[in-house]
């Protein structure tokens, strides 16, 4: 197993020791689209007049943005569900409607164990995501090195691929969310 899965699997301490991995990949991912877009304007790159090309890079780079959804989205609704042990605790939160009936909630018994299963199960479908988020910017280079489109069509296409990385960085919070709600109980830090 690689290094990196396998701290992953087993630190499972927190949301943020669980999500290091992941997101240092995004920053990585991001970081590369930059490096696109600053290729693209340091006018150092060769350029080509096939306009063909034009429209079938465009739709690849459609494509990629487009699958970035579906399939990792195919992939986790078809996920097994996470099985977790929880027990019944006063929500200190809550108000009660009646004398004596304190008003309680679900908390999960293991949150390690939780933690490092749903990182595990979606881990997958994330790294999927942030791949096929990137073909945008990539399929930019590419028209930028192979037809003579302007530089801020080429740019737009790998601002896009930013956009959607940035938008799939994984927050602690968003994630926890997340697993809760498909656990159906409170994971506790």
């Amino acid at each position: 197993m690689l290094p990196a899965v396998a701290e992953m699997q087993t630190n499972a301490s927190s949301w943020s020791t669980a999500l290091r991995t992941p997101q240092i990949l995004c920053f990585a991912l991001l970081v590369s689209t930059f490096i696109y877009g600053g290729l693209i304007l340091s006018g150092m790159l060769p350029r080509g007049e096939d306009e063909a090309l034009r429209w079938v890079l465009s739709g690849i780079g459609l494509f990629g943005a487009i699958a970035s959804f579906a399939i990792p989205g195919m992939l986790w609704k078809n996920a097994p569900p996470i099985q977790a042990e929880s027990r019944d605790e006063i929500d200190p939160d809550g108000q009660a409607m009646f004398r004596d009936a304190a008003p309680t909630r679900k908390v999960v018994t293991d949150p390690k164990a939780v933690r490092r299963t749903y990182t595990a199960r979606r881990f997958t479908p994330f790294i999927l995501s942030l791949a096929l988020s990137e073909i945008p910017a990539i399929m930019g280079l590419m028209t930028w090195m192979t037809t003579s489109v302007p530089v801020a069509a080429c740019l737009v296409l790998v601002a896009f691929s930013s956009t959607l990385i940035v938008l799939r960085f994984p927050f602690p919070k968003r994630w926890r969310a997340d697993a809760e709600a498909r656990v159906g109980a409170l994971i506790p830090d």
